[in-house]
Formats: structure tokens, sequence, C-alpha cells
């Protein structure tokens, strides 16, 4: 079995109007995660 790498950058345009509207989103959802990750206590073992 060969793996092939393809080349970078890629030949697609991935900077579409769908994949910004949806990229916008998840960065509010991570940084609501982040938030809420930081009132979880840390345990030390």
């Amino acid at each position: 079995m060969k793996n092939e790498v393809s080349l970078l950058p890629p030949d697609t345009d991935l900077e579409t109007k769908a994949i910004l509207k949806r990229l916008a989103s998840a960065h509010r959802y991570l940084a609501e995660l982040k938030g809420k990750s930081a009132t979880i206590p840390m345990r030390l073992f």
C-alpha cells in the first residue's frame, strides 16, 4: 500500500463564502469552549 501526499497549497479555492461563514461559527464555539474549560478544576495526580 502506497500513500501519496498531495502538494500544498491545494488547487481548489478554500476561501469560499460558505467555508468562511462556518469558520466564523467554529471560532465562536471554540472561544466559548475555552472559557468554559477554564472553570474546570485541575486535579494534580
